[in-house]
């Protein structure tokens, strides 16, 4: 036979159990988080750029960040470049402003707008230099000849930002308005200057496709 005391005690664990499982039934359901790529051992410090958890690095879906357009055909504008030759990129990230290049054939057109005396080709020959002296690839190569993706206006907006600000942010979005091409995607394109200029992560978007270059130690991985 129950005593009051007893009877008391399993009404209550009861009554807890029930108002638990009602409280959970009642929680709602949330959405998996869309995931192009997962990157284990991620052998970086931490900042709070970078969406971290448990040590893993999760890459989310790259295509919610739409292509800056007007941004890109103002530039153009400004400065009367060819629509079928010329290319317009520019690079931003957090505390830099956007920082834009344009392809080595269009330098002399857009040198004003980038307020840039010098509009010849030392500023990417500096860069080329420095990949062959610091990552020691290339070497005794013509850029020319060896690096197309220096001459193109990825990448010239990468080396402008870094004369600018110098060490860049770990994480950034690049908006061009061609689709990059396949040495630009490539490992030996925009990978090398995310190695060079120690980037984590670096979003391309462009008008039909986007990517990330994404850094793991001394690993450069292309990932969609």
């Amino acid at each position: 036979m129950l005593t009051n005391k007893s009877w008391i005690s399993k009404f209550a664990a009861v009554a807890a159990v029930s108002a638990t499982s009602l409280f959970l039934s009642a929680q709602p359901t949330l959405p998996k988080l869309h995931v192009l790529g997962e990157i284990s051992n991620f052998n970086l410090p931490k900042n709070e750029n970078l969406n971290f958890a448990n040590d893993r690095t999760f890459l989310s879906a790259v295509s919610d960040i739409p292509l800056d357009k007007d941004t890109l055909q103002r530039f153009r504008s400004k400065t009367n470049l060819s629509e079928t030759d010329d290319t317009v990129a520019y690079v931003t990230g957090k505390g830099i402003d956007k920082v834009f290049g344009v392809n080595s054939g269009a330098q002399t057109k857009a040198a004003k707008e980038l307020g840039e005396a010098n509009v010849g080709l030392d500023l990417r020959k500096k860069y080329f230099e420095r990949v062959q002296n610091e990552l020691k690839e290339y070497e005794g190569k013509m850029m020319n000849l060896v690096a197309q993706p220096f001459l193109h206006a990825e990448a010239h907006s990468l080396m402008r930002a870094t004369e600018r600000y110098g060490q860049l942010p770990k994480v950034l979005v690049l908006h061009v308005d061609r689709p990059p091409c396949n040495q630009c995607a490539g490992t030996n394109g925009l990978s090398v200057l995310v190695r060079l200029f120690k980037i984590d992560e670096l979003t391309v978007i462009s008008p039909s496709r986007v990517f990330k270059v994404v850094k793991t130690g001394s690993t450069v991985k292309i990932v969609e």
